[in-house]
């Protein structure tokens, strides 16, 4: 598909506006919050939008954008060319001030926020453009081969040094995440306590690593006999049967309570999970928990499911989760465990939070 050239204008415009608003930005919080900065030194950094725009155009982002260029990139290929370009920018700055020494002019708390921050927003202000303006999509291909042969599979995190990288980043990030959410647990621990009879936490049996069993751990989100009230509905109701046995959920479940609704909706419900990936059992980022009715449905792609630890969040649960269908699931789980990346798990991460708030398919 052939696109316009106001596509090219408006994804040129949305990367020189970010990144003159990102520095500015900085520059006057800083000179408000602690120091009396020289603004009019800070014009001078003016060219750093051409070069960021030149390190864009090598880095594929505008690819797709003009009449015979190459397809372009999808989510994953983007972030880590946009990443990339962001660095070289503020690389090149760097070195420039240092071999015109006017690096002390400059505040490097300022620069290195400015960096920080238009990492995660540049891609969000690009999709939010490319949707205004009618930019095509362009999807990750998670498509499957229609036989298995393992020989053949991609290594991915097959692999024991991208293991090791994962474990340890994603132990660190549990331990950050909950020292520094330890108020909210407690708060929602409280809640939960309160509003309903039962235990605080339930603890399902998942599927994981080498095909072993862990027990995983959630804010309790149901009355404490949904087991039983569970029987009885699909006991009685046959159409509620075939939903539990295509899913394994269910719409308008009545065993969740008035909190567990909203728990799941947020997915707050999830947050006992990082003391799994502390344990060991899961990681922050992998193939979604499934219980062992489920294994049926993978197939011969399961021997390829339990050679990793499944994860907190994941491919699938920034994919639609429950809006999408169970032999997509399958595709997705696959895919992310033979294309892993630290690029993928970066896009992953920084989608969730939009996923939770837009609260799709919970």
């Amino acid at each position: 598909m052939l696109l316009r050239p106001r596509h090219l204008i408006a994804l040129v415009l949305t990367d020189a506006l970010a990144l003159s608003g990102v520095l500015w930005f900085f520059v006057f919080g800083y000179r408000h919050a602690v120091a009396n900065l020289d603004i009019s030194t800070y014009l001078k950094l003016w060219p750093l939008v051409p070069i960021f725009i030149f390190y864009e155009a090598h880095f594929g982002l505008y690819r797709g954008t003009w009449p015979r260029t190459r397809r372009a990139l999808d989510s994953v290929q983007a972030l880590k060319g946009q990443t990339s370009a962001i660095t070289m920018t503020f690389l090149t700055l760097a070195l420039a001030l240092v071999f015109t020494r006017n690096y002390y002019r400059y505040s490097r708390a300022v620069l290195t926020l400015s960096w920080l921050f238009l990492i995660p927003l540049l891609p969000a202000l690009r999709q939010t453009v490319g949707k205004l303006v009618g930019i095509p999509y362009t999807p990750i291909d998670t498509s499957l081969p229609t036989t298995l042969n393992l020989e053949e599979v991609p290594d991915g995190l097959l692999l024991p040094i991208p293991r090791l990288v994962k474990a340890c980043v994603g132990k660190l990030l549990a331990l950050v995440a909950i020292i520094i959410l330890f108020p909210l647990l407690v708060a929602l621990a409280i809640l939960v306590k309160c509003t309903s009879p039962g235990p605080i936490f339930y603890m399902a049996r998942r599927k994981g690593l080498g095909d072993r069993d862990f027990n995983l751990y959630k804010f309790r989100t149901m009355r404490a006999d949904a087991d039983e009230v569970l029987e009885q509905i699909l006991s009685e109701h046959p159409d509620r049967a075939a939903e539990w046995q295509s899913h394994f959920k269910l719409q308008d479940d009545p065993r969740i309570t008035r909190v567990g609704r909203f728990l799941r909706k947020t997915s707050l419900d999830e947050l006992p999970q990082l003391v799994n990936i502390l344990k060991g059992d899961m990681a922050l980022v992998g193939p979604r928990p499934i219980v062992a009715e489920e294994v049926v449905k993978y197939g011969e792609y399961y021997k390829i499911l339990v050679s990793v630890k499944p994860g907190l969040t994941g491919l699938w649960q920034v994919s639609g989760r429950s809006d999408v269908s169970y032999p997509k699931r399958v595709e997705l789980d696959v895919y992310y465990i033979t294309h892993w990346s630290l690029w993928l798990d970066a896009y992953i991460i920084l989608k969730t939070p939009r996923e939770i708030l837009l609260g799709r398919g919970r």
